[in-house]
């Protein structure tokens, strides 16, 4: 599929100027997807990484483009295992979450160490507790976890606040000295 949208992409344009890969999504249980890595991980990590490594030649050639990745402090809570295929899935929802997050960043790194030589950068963001629906009420996620997220909502930013660090990476002149690092709050926050 990711292929299919690059090619279709790539034929009706030469440039990509901004690339933003946003997803995070959790489940009550971890499981294998019909692809067979576990769906978490396959949402949240893979589907970063299969667009934009299709993508990746028009990037290259366009001057001064930016891929930015959103990723979580959740990531503190994942271990990246190499052998993705016969991933555990009795591994727990915030592990699973925290390990598709940590990939993010591993894959920011990697991707800037391929972008030198060229003006294209890549970043990877925390973009904090946003109010969003991800933590809305959902049956699939349990009771604790739905009561967890109805107590933290009132102490979430709003998604513009939430989108700052995303908007300043993708566009601001600023952003262009930070290369393959992970920010929270416009401050590069570490190096990678």
């Amino acid at each position: 599929m990711y292929g299919r949208v690059a090619e279709d992409f790539k034929s009706k344009y030469q440039r990509l100027d901004i690339l933003i890969n946003n997803a995070g999504v959790t489940f009550k249980k971890s499981k294998l997807g019909p692809d067979g890595y576990e769906i978490t991980f396959a949402l949240n990590h893979l589907a970063y990484f299969k667009m934009t490594t299709a993508l990746l030649d028009i990037i290259k050639k366009t001057p001064y483009a930016r891929i930015v990745n959103t990723s979580s402090s959740m990531q503190a809570r994942g271990n990246l295992y190499l052998k993705l295929t016969t991933y555990d899935t009795s591994v727990s929802r915030p592990k699973a979450y925290g390990t598709s997050k940590l990939a993010n960043i591993l894959f920011t790194r990697e991707l800037q160490r391929k972008l030198n030589g060229t003006t294209a950068i890549a970043n990877c963001f925390e973009p904090g507790m946003v109010n969003t629906s991800f933590g809305a009420f959902r049956t699939d996620q349990g009771c604790f976890v739905n009561l967890i997220y109805k107590l933290a909502k009132p102490f979430a930013i709003t998604p513009e606040k939430g989108a700052d660090s995303l908007i300043w990476l993708a566009i601001f002149k600023e952003a262009e000295q930070m290369k393959g690092q992970y920010d929270f709050k416009k401050k590069g926050y570490y190096s990678l």
